[in-house]
């Protein structure tokens, strides 16, 4: 979902042209693909919006880069799915 969601979500936010709006945009779904997921599976899901956010945002046509701003948003969208998902996950035994 994380992949084809934010591949969804950037053709449908970029003829607006706001980079901003986009990046945004691909963040809030990948911070509600976190719900509810254990810290493994939040990280392959942030660093899957990651990708997205690095290669079809900031660079254009799947091109990624690596930059300070890319580590930066890597550590911040880290950050973000793994506190939702720390926060909407049970934490109890498994029987």
């Amino acid at each position: 979902m994380a992949l084809w969601g934010g591949l969804a979500v950037v053709d449908l936010t970029r003829p607006g042209g706001s980079e901003v709006v986009t990046g945004i945009a691909v963040v809030a779904l990948v911070g509600l693909c976190g719900v509810g997921q254990g810290p493994v599976a939040a990280a392959a899901i942030a660093t899957t919006g990651w990708l997205v956010i690095n290669g079809f945002v900031q660079h254009r046509y799947g091109e990624l880069g690596f930059g300070a701003g890319s580590w930066w948003l890597l550590a911040t969208l880290l950050v973000v799915v793994l506190t939702i998902a720390s926060r909407t996950t049970r934490h109890g035994r498994v029987r």
